[in-house]
């Protein structure tokens, strides 16, 4: 029985053509465990300077498609990926931010990013780029939804959801070096509407950001996330209560 940290089984079917210089796979089906995509793979490789790119690539039910380049020409490696991927749905995505744990949903992701390194730690510190998603009628899986949610005492910490449903959520985003700032997250859902801002500094796993969150019937709240991202401190900087206290299904009173 494989673990659940293991990758499971690789398989890779396809025609080749080419030689060391430049290799095509084409009408590949490249199988990870649960992940399956279709597509065409060229490699391109000299001496110093590497390139896979991904042609009309099938992927989580949607499509796209990308370039990884890999360049030692220079006194470090640089790297570089941009990918666009449109109508993919995914199902529990795990991200584990802030006390949001999982992702599902149907959307668009794009990302476009280069780095220099010689080690993980040293690319992921300069990491320089941008990225966005726009999905619909999906979920976050939150086991830390209690802290975020909390507004003064009319929510106490126990609260029975353990996910948030939403229509749509946006976000997009800037990467300088190895910190990511986001304006304008924005969140709408049939209980719950937010919007966020802050930044993720990645390399020490940092998060600076303000969780705003509109309960319907309730009232909103501004919420400071702040520290690490897998044990985050979360300190509320204000509350509005509505005239309206008639709460949503799940939500009670202490």
């Amino acid at each position: 029985m494989k673990q659940d940290n293991d990758l499971g089984p690789l398989t890779i079917d396809g025609k080749i053509d080419g030689n060391a210089a430049k290799l095509t796979l084409a009408d590949a089906t490249i199988q990870l465990d649960q992940i399956t995509a279709q597509g065409t793979y060229v490699v391109t490789r000299t001496h110093q300077h590497q390139e896979l790119d991904l042609d009309n690539v099938a992927l989580y039910g949607g499509k796209g498609g990308g370039r990884i380049v890999v360049d030692e020409g220079g006194p470090t490696p640089t790297v570089s990926a941009i990918f666009d991927l449109t109508g993919i749905t995914v199902h529990d995505v795990s991200f584990n931010i802030a006390g949001f744990d999982k992702l599902s949903g149907t959307g668009d992701v794009s990302v476009n990013l280069t780095a220099t390194g010689s080690t993980a730690h040293d690319l992921v510190a300069s990491l320089n780029g941008s990225g966005r998603i726009n999905f619909t009628n999906g979920t976050i899986g939150s086991a830390g939804l209690a802290p975020l949610m909390k507004m003064g005492p009319l929510i106490g910490d126990k609260i029975t959801r353990h996910e948030i449903e939403y229509r749509s959520l946006s976000a997009s985003t800037t990467i300088v070096r190895g910190v990511l700032h986001n304006s304008d997250l924005k969140l709408v859902g049939p209980w719950l509407s937010a919007t966020g801002i802050g930044t993720l500094d990645l390399e020490p796993r940092h998060i600076d950001f303000l969780w705003q969150p509109d309960i319907a019937g309730l009232g909103s709240a501004r919420i400071a996330i702040t520290g690490d991202w897998d044990n985050p401190q979360y300190k509320v900087q204000a509350v509005t209560i509505t005239k309206d206290l008639g709460l949503p299904r799940g939500l009670k009173l202490r």
